[in-house]
């Protein structure tokens, strides 16, 4: 996996990387060029006050679909990886709504830092960032979900591993054998993880 490198890299100078990011609003329906701080980074997505149909699609530059990123009839806050995959290298964004929009592209240092032993409390999707170089987790406790839709927690790594994926209320632990860098949480309301 080519990113592997790029993730051991920035984790190892994650304190001194430079934060910016790249911002793009609109109204409507709209597709664009994007800018992007590193080859992976995080996507930061906020609309849908209207409560209607809200998609935001990634698009590479030979106008294939790279990653659906929010596809929602809901008021929708969230932050998801971006280009996370060898496979993926978004450069479009394509969006889809009935009122205002906001897009902003992240370095990965924005990400919410977790350690061993901690707990996160939040809502939502999130990518939590472990910085713990002491040692790495072997689980995760994690609770969420009581609105009984689409839950899913991913770790990040040397390679992707679904965690959790249910559309049930959750509350368990599961085992973590991936290296991991990040977590993301993609979620519909209240979630805890501690990892362990």
């Amino acid at each position: 996996m080519k990113k592997t490198v790029i993730f051991t890299l920035l984790f190892i100078f994650i304190l001194s990387t430079s934060v910016f990011s790249f911002s793009y609003t609109g109204n409507g329906d709209d597709y664009f060029k994007i800018e992007k701080p590193d080859d992976i980074a995080l996507i930061f997505i906020s609309g849908n006050s209207e409560f209607k149909h809200f998609a935001v699609q990634g698009v590479d530059k030979n106008g294939n679909n790279t990653k659906l990123f929010v596809n929602t009839t809901d008021v929708y806050t969230g932050i998801r990886t971006l280009d996370f995959l060898d496979k993926n290298n978004t450069s479009y964004l394509e969006v889809k709504s009935s009122g205002d929009w906001e897009i902003e592209i992240w370095t990965i240092t924005k990400a919410t830092k977790l350690n061993v032993g901690s707990r996160l409390v939040g809502m939502g999707d999130e990518v939590i960032m472990f910085t713990d170089i002491s040692g790495l987790p072997n689980s995760a406790n994690i609770k969420g979900n009581k609105e009984e839709k689409h839950f899913a927690v991913i770790s990040w790594g040397n390679h992707r591993e679904l965690l959790v994926n249910t559309v049930d209320e959750y509350e368990g632990t599961v085992r973590i054998t991936n290296p991991i860098y990040f977590i993301e949480i993609i979620a519909n309301d209240m979630w805890e993880i501690t990892l362990n």
